[in-house]
């Protein structure tokens, strides 16, 4: 669940547009483009399923 919470901080992170130079906003996008991808969310999914069937 520890990818969960971070792909949330760094939603939050990329709406409030809080970040200190334009090469680590870049950084947060390329980031959030590889938490995104289709194999990683199934991952996700697949995390939350074992947590809620523990």
């Amino acid at each position: 669940m520890l990818e969960l919470l971070s792909l949330k901080d760094l939603c939050e992170a990329l709406v409030s547009q809080r970040f200190d130079s334009v090469h680590d906003a870049e950084h947060a996008l390329d980031k959030f483009e590889e938490l995104t991808t289709p194999a990683r969310v199934l991952v996700i999914l697949d995390q939350l399923e074992m947590a809620r069937h523990g």
